[in-house]
């Protein structure tokens, strides 16, 4: 490449040159000074060309560079950043989730998410005729996990394809079996003539002559003895096909479960959201009445009244916002089941904080992982129908053998009466054809081995993704378990937050406006835990994904799948 780019950059200098020196020389014509340079170049450029080709082609033979030996880390480090100990006097936690100055209601219980059914009128109503939770809904189904996996496994199109295409994989491979079976040959002939037929036998002319009815009739079979391979190999190929469907299948059924089970915990997560809105909602209401109170009273101004009917107008922004978000949780995950979207799908009471995968060594994991991933069984299996095509396309180059035999009935048909002689024979055929000398069929077996060493290397290719993916979700797994604690800490501060501000602002020391900032913060914080128990959750189900372990019943335990 570098002389390919050198390359251009001289033929740029030249063309520079070439236009100066005939601009400079005006008894010569331009054209004499832009084609001369062109073909110099031209040379040196297919020589250079050669060089580069050269060295593409000593680096291929080369062994590849290694790098330096790595350097094994520590299996952990002496001190970490932590969070600072709460002072004795502050507010614990457990007191504050149930404190009823603060419109208390229990949203979270030992890390599970509380789910309640709203009141209707603390929701924000759209349209006249529409249920301001379930929106377009006519019904509404509280469902469990382990239901809506069920309900999946039996409605959902993408499995119902990956079947669909498993059986017919199948009776593929039925039909390649059959050939391991004779042909049978069927047949009856019906013919009326009339005329001479003249034969040469023994050195005399024979006349025949035909007249009326005629029949021809036989029944026989072929067995094909040898076929190169083409039979044995090609009912390899189709097994091998038949177990990369099957391996297809259950890709299929991982990723429907992993979508259901993740598309359940959004759901949750925007129910839960939900509620912390409508309790945001209520408290900016009460933020009006108390401003509106101290207005009216002389101990407030008119700005703090206006600040907190504009928090009102936001809070009610996002509580409505959230009821659509909500419904369209509920419809997409209706229309992965295959399910009614008439039917306002509701997770059911609480969702727990839920652990499929304890803590353990990556290496482990990773074992699990190759031995249990589907895709990988698909690409092996695939490896294997391409090694067998090599020994198909190798049989078109072998002899061919085949076993006949055959009855015929030759003779007149009149009166509905048959006056037929049976005719018996058996053959042993033995042909051996070499299209183009050899070259078509040789040509298609280094086409076939290039394609199996393709299928080796998107193997390997899938191996490297696994390792990644599994290294990925494992990492992320436990960032999203420190992660809940991390939000438990935030939730801590934004209620004692909110607390001080709201006497603050009593007791004349602080503003409105720290009331309004602390309960934006509150509800941020309260938010951002129901997000981080719900991305645990979706972290657990995505690692067990990417561990091949996916399943109905580990998808709906409550213990330790690993």
């Amino acid at each position: 490449m570098k002389c390919i780019n050198r390359y251009r950059v001289e033929k740029k200098l030249a063309f520079l040159a070439t236009v100066f020196y005939a601009l400079a020389s005006p008894t010569l014509g331009a054209s004499e000074y832009m084609n001369y340079p062109t073909v110099q170049k031209g040379k040196e450029y297919k020589q250079e060309l050669r060089n580069y080709k050269n060295e593409v082609r000593l680096l291929g033979t080369e062994q590849p560079p290694v790098l330096a030996s790595p350097i094994r880390n520590s299996g952990g480090t002496e001190e970490t950043r932590q969070m600072p100990p709460l002072p004795t006097k502050s507010v614990q936690y457990s007191q504050l989730v149930g404190d009823s100055t603060l419109g208390g209601i229990n949203i979270f219980q030992d890390n599970s998410l509380v789910l309640k059914n709203p009141k209707l009128s603390a929701l924000i109503s759209v349209e006249r005729n529409l249920n301001p939770f379930s929106l377009d809904a006519q019904y509404s189904q509280v469902v469990a996990l382990r239901e809506l996996l069920q309900i999946g496994v039996s409605n959902n199109l993408d499995i119902r394809i990956s079947r669909n295409n498993a059986k017919a994989a199948k009776y593929d491979y039925l039909s390649s079996l059959g050939q391991f079976l004779p042909d049978i040959n069927l047949g009856d002939q019906q013919y009326w003539f009339n005329g001479n037929i003249s034969l040469p036998l023994n050195n005399t002319r024979t006349n025949i002559n035909l007249t009326g009815p005629f029949m021809i009739s036989h029944a026989g079979f072929t067995y094909h003895v040898y076929q190169g391979g083409k039979v044995l190999f090609g009912a390899l190929q189709r097994k091998h096909q038949l177990n990369a469907a099957n391996a297809q299948v259950h890709t299929s059924y991982s990723d429907t479960l992993t979508d259901i089970a993740r598309r359940y915990y959004q759901l949750a997560l925007q129910e839960i959201i939900l509620q912390i809105r409508i309790r945001a909602a209520d408290t900016s209401e009460e933020q009006v009445r108390v401003s509106t109170s101290r207005f009216d009273q002389g101990l407030g101004t008119n700005l703090d009244v206006l600040q907190a009917r504009q928090q009102l107008a936001a809070d009610r922004q996002s509580l409505l916002e959230q009821q659509v978000i909500r419904r369209q949780a509920a419809i997409d995950l209706a229309a992965l089941l295959n399910y009614d979207m008439d039917v306002d799908l509701k997770p059911a009471v609480n969702v727990n904080r839920v652990v499929l995968v304890q803590k353990q060594g990556v290496e482990h994991l990773l074992k699990v992982a190759i031995q249990n991933r589907p895709e990988l069984k698909d690409l092996i299996e695939q490896k294997k129908a391409a090694s067998s095509q090599i020994a198909l396309a190798g049989s078109a180059l072998q002899p061919t053998v085949d076993f006949v035999g055959n009855v015929y009935g030759i003779g007149p048909n009149s009166g509905g009466l048959s006056r037929v002689e049976p005719l018996y024979y058996l053959g042993l055929n033995i042909n051996w054809k070499l299209g183009g000398l050899g070259t078509v069929d040789a040509a298609n077996i280094a086409a076939a081995s290039t394609r199996a060493s393709n299928a080796k290397v998107e193997l390997q290719k899938k191996i490297v993704e696994v390792i990644q993916s599994v290294r990925n979700a494992y990492i992320r797994s436990l960032a999203s378990d420190q992660n809940i604690l991390e939000s438990d800490n935030r939730v801590v501060a934004a209620v004692e937050e909110l607390r001080l501000a709201e006497i603050r602002y009593q007791t004349g020391v602080g503003t409105h406006l720290d009331v309004l900032t602390a309960q934006r913060d509150y509800t941020q914080a309260q938010i951002t835990k129901a997000q981080a128990i719900t991305d645990f959750n979706v972290a657990q189900v995505q690692l067990i994904r990417e561990l091949g372990l996916i399943s109905l019943d580990h998808l709906a335990s409550d213990k330790p799948v690993l």
